[in-house]
């Protein structure tokens, strides 16, 4: 029912130019890929950006002549964040060590001063 409604609202309401939209519709093949219009529970009016870019990738995988292949680019990224992740492991040793040092510095220093005027 709301398809038809849709049809027909397109066209003005006029139900022969439904018809042969419906029939254009029926007539054109067969999609490569059935997902592309299940986006269940995206509002494309609500979550028009998260829609678009859906939709854009959609296109770059249409025309992309190295194909799209998901695990390959879902493992590629997984490898960058854990090696991110690595890094920034490094860097925090580093600086707790280096927190460390001046810690004990400090402890120091506290220590001198209480000696000199306790």
């Amino acid at each position: 029912m709301a398809f038809a409604a849709l049809l027909l609202y397109l066209v003005n309401w006029d139900v022969q130019l439904a018809i042969l939209k419906l029939i254009e519709i029926v007539q054109y093949p067969t999609p490569t890929d059935i997902n592309y219009g299940n986006i269940i529970g995206f509002n494309p009016f609500c979550d028009f950006e998260v829609w678009a870019t859906i939709a854009k990738v959609r296109e770059v995988i249409k025309y992309s002549k190295n194909g799209f292949y998901y695990t390959i680019q879902i493992e590629a990224i997984e490898a960058r964040l854990k090696q991110e992740y690595e890094e920034w492991k490094l860097e925090m040793r580093k600086l707790a060590k280096l927190l460390s040092i001046v810690k004990m510095d400090l402890i120091m220093m506290l220590k001198l001063k209480l000696l000199k005027h306790g």
